[in-house]
């Protein structure tokens, strides 16, 4: 029997599915009420329906949240929900400089429901993939339907596969004719829950309103039951919400993402971790030396556009060099007059020449972290005049777009059909 009481699948929802489904790599830390997560595309507050503060109180907490991003050079999304407690949550996140996205709704069916035999366009094969391949060509559908290259996408499909093999499974519709990815979903399994989130529901637009979506539905609600799954869940959009209540599903809230982006630094985008260019404010190594009395000033105020010294070396972990900056001498020029027997492990001083990060201009997410000035006492007199210095470059970049408009279903964005 359909299970259509609101409040019954409301209640269950906050009960179950304000956490995070987490995966190797990310850290997920506990403040008070408020669950962050970090060292994704970008980072993520979830926090139960009612926080249990409100007023200056609340401010803090919001403020610590956004300082903690802020710290680490990253945008954040606050997870907000139409029935949150208290009612000034929004207000204050505005105020504190989030910025709303989208509404969505969030829609709950009983799975046993919504599990049926698919049915595809004849000329079409639906089936479950695995291979790596498959998911970088549903990266290149998202591509195609989106007007954007995300091909970086696949790689992060095929990431949270590896991850955990048996919490996500991926289904695409493909052209019989051309071999061609014409549609693709995803279902995601939250362990210890009753629930799985429908993701993905992409389609070419040729090839809708021709019952691709319904077919990619059934076969992941066929999947769920198989798994005793109860609830499917999804953060519908306004495209694909009525198409949801018309299958069965009841819409029980709605779901708005705050985010908060670091003034001046490359916003990470919700739809698809795009990236978009800010002029550079200036130098990036600062000045901590307490006897400039000045924590953290920027070196160099008006530092010669050309420099005078060797490149510094630029550390780049392997696989996180999306530009291919590499260790370029061009990328960052860090010049210091060395003293004989002096500057013993101090940072850059106010007074000396630090090159512009010319390479680098606009790409604030490219934080420079530590500048290395400690002089080998032994080797001292072994030291040419302009030594360069090792600077250490934490890059967090996904993918750069230029446009003014740009949209991706993520990993776990909305369903579209």
């Amino acid at each position: 029997m359909r299970v259509t009481d609101t409040d019954t699948l409301l209640r269950a929802y906050d009960e179950q599915m304000r956490g995070f489904r987490g995966r190797p790599g990310l850290i997920i830390e506990q403040d008070g009420p408020v669950l962050r997560v970090a060292g994704q595309h970008r980072g993520f507050v979830t926090t139960p329906r009612d926080l249990g503060v409100d007023g200056p109180e609340l401010d803090a907490l919001i403020a610590r949240q956004r300082d903690y991003f802020a710290l680490r050079g990253e945008a954040v999304e606050w997870k907000t929900r139409g029935h949150d407690l208290p009612a000034s949550l929004t207000d204050r996140l505005r105020a504190a400089g989030f910025v709303p996205e989208d509404q969505e709704t969030v829609v709950i069916g009983v799975t046993s429901d919504m599990a049926a035999d698919p049915v595809v366009p004849n000329g079409t094969t639906l089936r479950e993939v695995t291979a790596d391949a498959d998911l970088r060509a549903i990266a290149a559908m998202e591509s195609t339907i989106w007007g954007e290259d995300l091909s970086f996408m696949g790689e992060e499909l095929i990431v949270s596969r590896a991850a955990a093999p048996d919490e996500i499974a991926f289904f695409s519709v493909t052209d019989d004719a051309t071999g061609q990815v014409v549609s693709a979903a995803w279902i995601i399994y939250h362990p210890d829950t009753d629930f799985a989130y429908l993701a993905g529901g992409s389609t070419l637009e040729a090839w809708r309103k021709r019952g691709i979506y319904h077919a990619l539905v059934a076969v992941r609600a066929q999947q769920a039951v198989a798994r005793g799954t109860r609830y499917l869940m999804v953060d519908a959009s306004d495209d694909s919400a009525p198409i949801l209540g018309r299958l069965g599903f009841t819409a029980v809230t709605t779901t708005t993402p705050y985010v908060w982006t670091p003034p001046g630094r490359l916003a990470l985008l919700r739809t698809g971790a795009l990236l978009y260019l800010a002029p550079a404010a200036g130098p990036v190594v600062c000045d901590d030396l307490p006897e400039h009395r000045g924590e953290c000033r920027r070196v160099d105020r008006f530092p010669l556009p050309d420099g005078h010294g060797a490149g510094g070396l630029v550390v780049v972990s392997g696989g996180d060099d999306a530009l291919g900056i590499g260790n370029d001498g061009a990328v960052i020029k860090e010049d210091v007059d060395m003293v004989f027997r002096g500057q013993q492990g101090a940072d850059v001083a106010l007074e000396h020449e630090i090159g512009p990060v010319r390479a680098l201009d606009g790409f604030g997410n490219l934080r420079v972290c530590r500048v290395d000035q400690v002089t080998n006492l032994a080797a001292d007199r072994l030291l040419p005049v302009r030594q360069a210095r090792d600077v250490l470059v934490h890059p967090r970049i996904c993918a750069v777009c230029h446009g003014a408009s740009a949209r991706v279903a993520w990993l776990a964005a909305a369903e579209e059909h």
